[in-house]
Order: C-alpha cells, then sequence, then structure tokens
C-alpha cells in the first residue's frame, strides 16, 4: 500500500511528464519544419533523395527518435524553405546565388551555414558534375591553364582577352582562327560558381555567348570546331574532348583519384544549408545529424547508391566539423 508521500511523488512525476510533453508538443506547433506526426521536415535538391535515404537508414538505428521527411524536388525550392523556417535543412546540389543569399538574409537577419557533404559525381547517372572545359572533336588543342581561361572569359584592363587559336598554342591553320567562346549564363548555378570560384570576377566578357543547359553548350561546340566552352563533366559525350587543366606543373583530368583529394580546379560538392540560430539554439539532434553525415559511416551511405558521389576526404571533413565546433 502506498503512502500519501510516495502517491504525491507518483503523482508529481506524472505532471512532470505531461508538461514536458505539453512543452515538445508545443515546440513543435511553433516549428514549421515539424510535421504533424513529429518528423524533421527536409526540402530541398531532388539528387540528394537517394543519399540522404541511405544516410537515414543507418543514423536512424542509433538515434530511433528522431525522423526526417525528405521532400526533395529541387535545389531552387531550398533556400526560401529554409528562409521561412519550413525546412531545417536545405541539401542543395550547388551554393546559393548571391541573390538567393542577399533573400535570405533580408528575410532572416540571420546566417545559413554551408557542409559540404560529397564532392560532385562524374557518373551520368548523377545530376551534379564538376565542370569541364570543352573543344570540339576536331580541335587540336589537349591542355588550359586557369589562367589562360580567366583572359577567355574575364578579362581585365590587366589581362587582354584571347581571342584567337594561336594564343593557346595553336599553330598553322588554327593561329588566326576566332575562338567562340560559350558559357553558362551568370544567372545559373554553375555560370556563377564560375565567376565565383576559380575566376573571382563579377562579369563575363562580352564575346562570351550564354545558354542555360550544360547540354546546350555541348551541343553546340561539337557541331563548331571554332568553339569553346564549360559545362559539367557527365553529360559529355563523345562528340567532345575535354581538356586538360594545367595546374602547378601538372595537367589534371576530373577522375575519382583528382576529385577525392581535391586537386581538380574545377569540382563542385553536394551541400546542406542549416541556420546558424538553429545549431546555436542547443539543437543537438541536427548537430548530431550533420556530424554522423561527415562520418566515415555516413559517408559510405553518401556514396553508396546509383548516383556514385564521391566523398569528400580527411581533410575536407575536419574543415567541415570546425565550422559546427567554431559555432
Amino acid at each position: 500500500m502506498f503512502s500519501i508521500s510516495s502517491r504525491y511523488k507518483i503523482f508529481a512525476d506524472l505532471i512532470k511528464q505531461l508538461t514536458l510533453i505539453f512543452v515538445f508538443l508545443t515546440n513543435c506547433r511553433a516549428q514549421p519544419y515539424i510535421t504533424d506526426d513529429g518528423r524533421i521536415r527536409v526540402i530541398g535538391y531532388n539528387d540528394m533523395q537517394h543519399c540522404l535515404e541511405a544516410v537515414n537508414s543507418v543514423f536512424l538505428k542509433s538515434h530511433p527518435n528522431i525522423k526526417f521527411s525528405l521532400e526533395l524536388k529541387g535545389t531552387k525550392l531550398a533556400p526560401l524553405a529554409l528562409a521561412n523556417n519550413s525546412s531545417a535543412l536545405a541539401p542543395m546540389g550547388s551554393e546559393m546565388t548571391n541573390v538567393e543569399l542577399t533573400i535570405y538574409k533580408n528575410k532572416t537577419q540571420d546566417q545559413a551555414i554551408a557542409f559540404r557533404v560529397a564532392h560532385a559525381s562524374l557518373s551520368n547517372k548523377a545530376k551534379s558534375g564538376p565542370l569541364v572545359i570543352i573543344v570540339n572533336k576536331n580541335n587540336p588543342l589537349k591542355t588550359i591553364s586557369l589562367n589562360q581561361l580567366r583572359r577567355l572569359y574575364t578579362p581585365d584592363l590587366n589581362n587582354k582577352q584571347i581571342t584567337k587559336w594561336g594564343e593557346l598554342s595553336l599553330s598553322s591553320e588554327w593561329q588566326n582562327k576566332t575562338i567562340n567562346i560559350l558559357g553558362l549564363s551568370p544567372v545559373t548555378a554553375l555560370g556563377e560558381y564560375l565567376l565565383d570560384r576559380p575566376f573571382m570576377s563579377k562579369r563575363y566578357s562580352s564575346l562570351v555567348r550564354g545558354y542555360e543547359q550544360s547540354s546546350d553548350i555541348c551541343n553546340e561546340v561539337a557541331k563548331d570546331t571554332q568553339a569553346i566552352g564549360f559545362c559539367r563533366s557527365n553529360i559529355v559525350n563523345n562528340s567532345v574532348n575535354i581538356l586538360g587543366l594545367e595546374s602547378s606543373n601538372n595537367i589534371i583530368y576530373p577522375t575519382y583519384e583528382s576529385i577525392e583529394s581535391g586537386t581538380y580546379p574545377l569540382d563542385r560538392f553536394l551541400l546542406i544549408y542549416v541556420k546558424v540560430k538553429l545549431l546555436k539554439e542547443n539543437q543537438e539532434s541536427l548537430r548530431e545529424y550533420i556530424e554522423f553525415i561527415l562520418s566515415s559511416t555516413g559517408q559510405e551511405a553518401m556514396a553508396s547508391t546509383s548516383e556514385h558521389y564521391i566523398p569528400l576526404n580527411s581533410s575536407e571533413i575536419n574543415c567541415e566539423l570546425n565550422k559546427i565546433k567554431s559555432l
């Protein structure tokens, strides 16, 4: 038979448990990224569906109380979903554009931190591939340097624009032929990537002809012997040649080894954006999830799908983990 004090303790514990449940449910309702059944909503890049399903199937074995609702229909949906709090994480196939970042900061007055979670893929089953420089199959050019690329696409007062094939060391009948320069529009993610990363410039030369899709550039270069262009590697066919990139006295091609090691200059990454505020507000589940993706088990899961995204190397993983530690 229970004493009065024992019954009081049981009653007090019950009230405490009910209070905790009430607080949890209240917080869930206050956060749009929590679904009605308590799952963490994730909105973003459709090509990360299989990767995150593979990650989640392993993660949930050690975290059975944390479940996700993957609503992955496209990269373009991720920034706004993160900004309006309808998604806790924003998986993306490219970095936020300058326009997207401006809109995000204006809407949230906060910052979003990007975590690299995998390298781009060389598989034609993936949508995100490293960038490559291509020429027509009948063009004898084999390699090009990043400096030469800058002088092709984004010359400034100190770098006279390259306009003739002879300026890229081709001789004979090619020497005085005009180079037809093709590029992805600067309003596209890949166009902005090229300007921001290897070129560090604000705009293309007026001689660059812009396109919206990598396939458009590949098709045009295949038809035009005097054309040069850039596109993602995994849509390239044998109608064009991929140029080797001259870097530190080496010629580098996009291979699994050069990408995984971080030596290929035009590599790209899969990313997950998270609100800095969320990570700072003791959101242990989100921190643990990102850390798990960056673990050896998580990286194996990311790479295990038909898209064959390439794992990060140890230096890159440490860099991403340090981002969490610094918050």
